[in-house]
């Protein structure tokens, strides 16, 4: 708790997840989701807090469940929720490079990509409000999208002659 008190985040978020790894209680889920939330780690902080009060259940006061959704309802305004939408099965989904199932994202920019079997990849970069509620549609079937074709030149008018005397 020194770390805590002396908000070290990462130093108290690094010690209550080795706590965690040795008496797994819902009680240090609690410590946790408040590390995240101080670091601004809005995600993680939502999905410990939730695992906290199902956890926690009846063992939670009444007080400390009501501060805790209070919390979740604040946290929430921070994330925004993306719907991923590929049309071929299968496809890896990322966000920022990483492999994703469903998760909340933090306000902020980041690359959604899919990427199939054969290695055809499709991305579109957001830009997320905390709150916001997105879908974003991936293309796959067919590889990669056609290039249009570059515009032929007209040819100018060739010197003539007379014109050149």
């Amino acid at each position: 708790m020194a770390l805590f008190d002396a908000q070290n985040w990462a130093g108290a978020l690094a010690a209550f997840h080795r706590a965690y790894e040795l008496v797994p209680s819902y009680i240090v889920l609690f410590n946790i989701g408040q590390c995240h939330r101080f670091l601004a780690e809005y995600p993680e902080a939502i999905e410990v807090l939730e695992r906290y009060l199902q956890d926690g259940a009846d063992q939670i006061a009444a007080g400390k469940r009501a501060e805790v959704l209070a919390t979740l309802t604040e946290l929430r305004t921070f994330v925004a929720t993306v719907t991923v939408e590929v049309d071929v099965a299968g496809a890896e989904v990322l966000v920022d490079e990483v492999s994703q199932g469903r998760a909340p994202l933090g306000a902020g920019d980041h690359m959604i990509a899919a990427v199939d079997e054969n290695g055809t990849r499709k991305e579109e970069r957001v830009r997320l409000a905390g709150g916001e509620n997105r879908t974003v549609e991936l293309r796959l079937a067919g590889g990669a999208e056609p290039e249009s074709p570059s515009p032929t030149p007209t040819p100018g008018p060739t010197p003539t002659e007379a014109e050149g005397l």
